[in-house]
């Protein structure tokens, strides 16, 4: 019985571990990818702090927010005049 008690504290610690790890990965998801499609720090950092603040909702308004193409995508379409869209 006492193994059983013993496993209510590691599951917590295991859940708290992976949420942990998750917020982390979705911080620097949304840095990399930011730093990709603006070049304005505030956007960075604004960007960044939607997310470390709110966390998944954060990110979600993040991804709903964020500019449509990348750096390289919108300088490649300013290259080729053909693509209008």
């Amino acid at each position: 019985m006492s193994a059983v008690k013993g496993i209510g504290p590691v599951t917590f610690l295991a859940l708290v571990a992976l949420s942990l790890a998750v917020w982390v990965g979705l911080i620097v998801w949304t840095f990399a990818d930011i730093r990709s499609r603006s070049r304005d720090t505030m956007a960075r950092v604004g960007a960044t702090l939607l997310v470390i603040l709110l966390n998944v909702f954060g990110f979600a308004l993040y991804l709903f927010l964020r500019p449509r193409r990348t750096l390289l995508e919108a300088y490649e379409r300013w290259l080729d005049p053909a693509e209008s869209r």
